[in-house]
């Protein structure tokens, strides 16, 4: 049961939690931070409002949605501050992209993509290269 003075010290991620937004969760002991689909906002927690996964020029990405994987893309930069997909299948840009000023190994996933619809997964290299010569001995 939420306290007075849970609210009071966590209104920011109460009004966020009320917006829609997930709220993560961690013990003074602990060091992870774990979604909570049903916050309580007691005092002796800390409560944060989950971070937008951002990436790094260059990673892999594979992009889905609910029903199939649309592939593998590399984020590459087209001009000083634009952003955007790439398909390493074929080369087509998957996505227009986006400005972004900050840096480029923080780069949002709404710089990347604008559809509410799809994720992205980061890649490691070597499983992307093992996928691919997978699909190219079938």
């Amino acid at each position: 049961m939420p306290t007075r003075e849970g609210l009071k010290k966590h209104w920011k991620e109460v009004e966020a939690f009320k917006n829609g937004e997930t709220i993560q969760f961690r013990l003074d002991t602990c060091y992870a931070w774990k979604d909570i689909e049903d916050p309580s906002f007691t005092a002796n927690c800390k409560y944060r409002v989950k971070p937008e996964e951002t990436y790094a020029l260059g990673d892999i990405v594979e992009v889905f949605n609910n029903v199939c994987s649309w592939g593998y893309f590399k984020i590459v930069r087209t001009d000083t501050s634009r952003y955007c997909l790439i398909s390493c299948r074929d080369g087509d840009r998957w996505s227009a992209g986006g400005h972004f000023t900050g840096g480029s190994l923080q780069i949002p996933k709404s710089i990347l993509c604008d559809c509410s619809t799809v994720s992205l997964k980061k890649i490691p290299y070597c499983d992307f290269l093992r996928a691919e010569s997978k699909r190219l001995h079938y």
